[in-house]
């Protein structure tokens, strides 16, 4: 059976969630590479999630972590959803657009 990577799941979300009206969501590219000098360069928060987003009028911050299905978190995901919540922002993993979208309507964010 042919699976959607995680990559492609994200494009989805992105162009679905795009047309929310109040709802700004971009991807939040993390990792490492090595510049033209031959130094490693890291990038992005460790375990920050795969798309960020804000909603207005009051600027809620929303992030969703996006696995494919029967993926999980890291320790530094779990760690970055914690602080993401303290601080009153949305966090949900998700697997799909679907799941996306009743995820966020749930929390009153869409």
């Amino acid at each position: 059976r042919w699976a959607m990577r995680e990559q492609q799941i994200q494009q989805l979300i992105l162009a679905r969630l795009g047309a929310e009206p109040g709802l700004t969501l971009w991807r939040n590219n993390t990792g490492a590479m090595v510049d033209a000098r031959g130094q490693l360069v890291r990038y992005g928060q460790p375990g920050s999630a795969d798309l960020l987003g804000l909603v207005s009028p009051a600027g809620r911050f929303v992030a969703l972590e996006v696995k494919r299905p029967g993926g999980r978190q890291t320790a530094l995901q779990r760690s970055w959803q914690a602080m993401v919540e303290r601080h009153g922002g949305v966090y949900v993993v998700v697997t799909s657009v679907e799941q996306a979208v009743a995820e966020l309507e749930a929390r009153g964010v869409l």
